[in-house]
């Protein structure tokens, strides 16, 4: 996604390095390719990076404001003793089961994932000049911390509607996002790209796999009205969807989806 290369496989070979080989066997280095965010710093663009899992600090070095969130935060205390507990206790529990309530890794799913949004909705809020700005948000990814029926935080042990419930929170977090822009003044005239960087690889609702589909929506500067595409498109390519709208070569939904066809 950030690339806009198809990869077949990628090698880390040191803490901000890698290799990338690409489908048609080409090999590269990360740092010798470019990015989006090297596109958007060349059109003069500001660039902001919030991502969970990865090391993005230290994969992407020339973006403006970059900050990541690790998949677990260890457990740990000012008091050596109650780290010493907190690391016990980790090794008895798994993410959904615990025999003390809440496992340590549901609370640290949830920690992450509050404290994410609270640092893009503060950016968003206080960086009112435009950018691009690139969110990898750990929600709707497991473990299940959300219950769309009371509204709350806390582990959900619903294997089967579970990722609703997280869903539920996408949408959630998505509107709040929606809400600090338009507050701010930004909304209308943003272009956003909302999509997924994998399909739902382990469905614990109706145990059906779809590999080929991920959620894809795009919205453009000052629109008001959608259309559904159902051609086949390559979110591989979304930075270069993202270039040529940067660039004014396409306007209207229906450019979007003339470009999208045939890639």
């Amino acid at each position: 996604l950030l690339t806009g290369k198809a990869l077949k496989m990628t090698k880390p070979i040191s803490a901000g390095e890698m290799t990338l080989t690409a489908t048609d066997g080409t090999i590269s280095s990360l740092q010798a390719e470019t990015s989006i965010f090297a596109d958007m710093h060349n059109r003069g663009s500001k660039t902001a990076l919030f991502g969970w899992f990865f090391p993005y600090s230290r994969l992407f070095r020339n973006v403006d404001v970059v900050k990541d969130y690790p998949v677990f935060s260890y457990p740990i205390s000012e008091r050596l003793a109650k780290t010493v507990v907190l690391q016990l206790q980790s090794l008895v529990e798994s993410g959904y089961f615990s025999p003390f309530g809440e496992s340590l890794a549901s609370r640290n799913h949830i920690s992450i994932s509050t404290s994410m949004h609270e640092d893009v909705t503060q950016y968003l809020q206080t960086n009112q000049s435009g950018g691009f700005v690139f969110l990898h948000y750990p929600v709707p990814h497991s473990l299940f911390i959300y219950n769309r029926h009371t509204h709350s935080y806390g582990l959900n042990r619903n294997i089967k509607e579970g990722y609703l419930d997280n869903l539920a929170l996408v949408d959630l977090l998505l509107g709040e996002i929606r809400h600090t822009m338009e507050k701010a003044g930004t909304w209308d005239k943003a272009l956003v790209v909302v999509s997924s960087d994998h399909h739902w690889r382990v469905n614990t609702y109706d145990g059906i796999i779809d590999k080929q589909r991920v959620p894809f929506i795009v919205k453009l500067p000052h629109q008001v009205r959608g259309i559904t595409v159902n051609s086949r498109f390559e979110t591989v390519m979304t930075a270069h969807l993202i270039l040529q709208l940067v660039d004014g070569k396409l306007h209207i939904p229906e450019d979007v989806a003339h470009w999208m066809d045939p890639h």
